[in-house]
């Protein structure tokens, strides 16, 4: 997984995620006229993400032309991640720490992880292949996407979609031409 910055030219990999959190306005005055305003939290993140799938899969043909499959795909993602967290104060004392009023801390540190198995998002697609000639063919393809996978455990992804699309290839000797069009909506 990769996460993209606002310009969108680079990917970010979750291995090394810098935040830098600001506070928010206290008073009517303008941000920063109240001095501890005016401190930082930064925190370093490192996630990883895995994940493996296996599906399993029938086809069925209907008529010569047309046939109809089901995939149901078992999956298994980890996560683990960590972060550093620190306040950088822009004066001392501040109110920002970590802990307790006893024995307040700039820097925190925190790791987690876990795993899920189960079935992922089963998929159905319909196939037919139209009447062609020698050279020319064409298809349709209709694809729903079930959300039947656990999306909190990252093994779907938690809402339906449907695909469409109509096919077309050729051969002109050693050239072949191929083209599809169509459209895919997911829910919200």
């Amino acid at each position: 997984f990769n996460l993209l910055p606002r310009s969108g030219a680079f990917p970010v990999p979750l291995s090394d995620l810098q935040f830098n959190f600001t506070h928010e306005q206290e008073s009517a005055n303008p941000l920063g006229t109240i001095i501890f305003e005016n401190d930082v939290i930064e925190v370093a993140t490192d996630m990883s993400v895995n994940l493996t799938a296996i599906t399993a899969f029938a086809t069925y043909g209907l008529t010569r032309n047309v046939d109809v499959s089901v995939a149901v795909p078992l999956v298994h993602t980890s996560l683990s991640g960590s972060s550093v967290a620190q306040v950088m104060p822009f004066t001392n004392p501040t109110p920002h720490f970590f802990g307790d009023p006893s024995n307040p801390q700039l820097r925190a540190t925190a790791a987690s992880s876990g795993s899920a198995s189960g079935i992922g998002d089963v998929a159905v697609r319909l196939k037919a292949g139209l009447p062609s000639s020698g050279r020319v063919g064409f298809g349709l393809l209709a694809d729903v996407r079930l959300p039947t996978g656990n999306e909190d455990n990252f093994l779907g992804a938690g809402r339906a979609s449907v695909r469409a699309l109509a096919i077309a290839s050729a051969r002109y000797g050693n050239f072949s031409p191929h083209a599809n069009v169509g459209f895919w909506l997911r829910s919200t």
